[in-house]
């Protein structure tokens, strides 16, 4: 017998056939959706036009139900099965599907491959982060851009100091230190070499220091280091003019006076301790400045900012050994999955 006729186009049909929905009330729930209407497909050879509501018929092509199937995948569509491929591909893409399986040996197989694994590679993974140095990150920063810094100095000559500073509101003009007295001075970057920190005293040679800077130095297992291994170390300063480089560490794994450092570089320019004129106004009390010489710092251009945080981290940890155990589930899945697959 001939096959029934649909209306051409047969797109309700067309549509739950491609969707894997083949019974004849989702035919029709779907036609009545779009619209059209479909009063029987029992007798073969109707020849149906199609109906938007009370609208009249226009002349259609009638398309047996074989062509219709063919237009669409192929794939079976029983009550088992009721799903084209196009269907099933866009489950398969579902990440979160749960598709059911019954324990077999090859799956238990692998689950006791993977456990192991999986805590061998985190006990390996502990052992080499705990065991490795301390991340660090450096900057170099132009000095311009990030003063004033302070500078703990103290007299060194015998006769005393006269200290001044030529740069920055938070100096003094003119500051007499006895000898050892102690002082904190703000440096920043000038471009005038007659800016900067200037310090007259009396000294009997040039190897004789006029000022001393103090810094906080790490220096673990030096004699007077404290529980952080920093010593704080007095740095002679001698006549002539002096360069001093700013380095700055803020080290996280420490938690005592290791943990913010401020660290003085030095390094002599030249010996030459006669006093430059308009460097310093101390200078103009000429009967307590005769016969001393005088000490310049300049500050280099460029400044080191460092920060050390913790090596190992907890949450970094439970993150790459949570991967990892995903990872090693992954790929036991894709074992299984071939097997079941030659398996059949």
């Amino acid at each position: 017998s001939e096959s029934p006729l649909l209306p051409h186009p047969p797109l309700p049909f067309c549509l739950s056939r491609i969707l894997g929905r083949s019974r004849r009330s989702t035919v029709q729930q779907t036609s009545a959706y779009l619209g059209f209407r479909i009063p029987s497909m029992q007798a073969p050879g109707n020849n149906v036009g199609p109906q938007m509501g009370q609208s009249s018929t226009v002349d259609v092509t009638p398309v047996t139900v074989e062509q219709c199937e063919q237009s669409g995948p192929k794939g079976p569509t029983d009550a088992g099965a009721d799903q084209s491929y196009w269907a099933r591909f866009l489950l398969w893409l579902d990440a979160y599907q749960v598709q059911e399986r019954h324990p077999d040996r090859v799956g238990l197989m692998v689950t006791f491959l993977v456990l192991p694994l999986a805590i061998a590679y985190c006990v390996i993974i502990a052992f080499n982060m705990m065991n490795a140095p301390d991340p660090v990150r450096t900057e170099v920063l132009w000095a311009a851009s990030e003063g004033p810094f302070k500078m703990p100095v103290r007299c060194e000559a015998a006769g005393g100091c006269l200290l001044s500073n030529t740069i920055g509101s938070k100096n003094p003009e003119c500051l007499k230190l006895a000898q050892k007295e102690e002082t904190d001075v703000f440096i920043e970057y000038s471009d005038s070499f007659l800016d900067g920190p200037s310090i007259l005293g009396t000294v009997a040679t040039e190897s004789t220091p006029v000022v001393s800077v103090l810094s906080e130095v790490n220096m673990a297992g030096y004699p007077g280091a404290d529980e952080d291994g920093t010593v704080f170390k007095w740095n002679p300063v001698f006549q002539g003019t002096s360069m001093m480089t700013y380095v700055h560490t803020t080290n996280k794994t420490l938690s005592r006076s290791g943990r913010d450092r401020e660290e003085y570089f030095n390094v002599q320019l030249n010996t030459d301790g006669t006093v430059m004129e308009g460097s310093t106004p101390c200078a103009d009390d000429a009967a307590f400045a005769a016969g001393m010489r005088q000490t310049r710092i300049r500050v280099h251009p460029a400044i080191t900012k460092i920060v050390v945080t913790e090596g190992f981290s907890v949450w970094t940890y439970i993150g790459v050994c949570s991967g990892q155990y995903a990872a090693l589930i992954s790929w036991g899945a894709l074992v299984v999955a071939v097997y079941d697959t030659v398996k059949g």
